[in-house]
């Protein structure tokens, strides 16, 4: 379901997106070769090409680790020590249920998308794992929509404040 959450969320918001639409029974997120090196090459194209500066990398889980979604930022490294974009991030995912902050996914080793990508490109990334509790029932996935909608905008406002502080130093 996290492909169709990504669509709809670039429907929503006209934030760029990228999916797999295919599965090779790999996981770029434990590869430095193969198909997974190369997802992570074209996103680093994408990010150049439209100049993008925070990635929300969307993933999904299994239920059982205490939480409903996990955000991955390695402690802080994977997003540059940007604490206001985690924190609108977690109180946007609040609303949808229990949130951890590198709880199990913590996007630490350097093979994961969030971590390869914020070392090459230096914008923030964030890890988010959902939960198949939320993914698998209508309402909630919905409601996470919703979030994610509210979040992407609140982010860009973030941003466009960040960018002007920036250029007045």
């Amino acid at each position: 379901m996290t492909g169709v959450i990504v669509e709809e969320l670039c429907r929503r918001t006209k934030a760029h997106g990228i999916i797999r639409t295919f599965n090779l029974i790999d996981d770029p997120n434990y590869e430095d070769s193969g198909y997974g090196f190369k997802y992570k090459k074209g996103i680093l194209d994408i990010i150049e090409q439209k100049n993008i500066v925070c990635m929300l990398d969307i993933h999904g889980c299994r239920k059982g680790y205490g939480f409903d979604i996990d955000i991955g930022t390695d402690n802080g490294n994977n997003i540059n020590r940007a604490n206001n974009l985690l924190n609108i991030i977690n109180m946007g995912l609040i609303k949808c249920g229990k949130v951890g902050i590198d709880t199990i996914f913590s996007a630490s080793d350097s093979k994961t998308i969030s971590n390869y990508i914020n070392r090459k490109s230096n914008i923030a990334c964030f890890q988010i794992e959902i939960s198949s509790i939320i993914r698998k029932d209508i309402n909630r996935l919905m409601q996470l929509l919703d979030a994610f909608e509210e979040i992407i905008k609140n982010l860009e406002i973030e941003i466009e404040k960040m960018k002007e502080f920036e250029e007045r130093d």
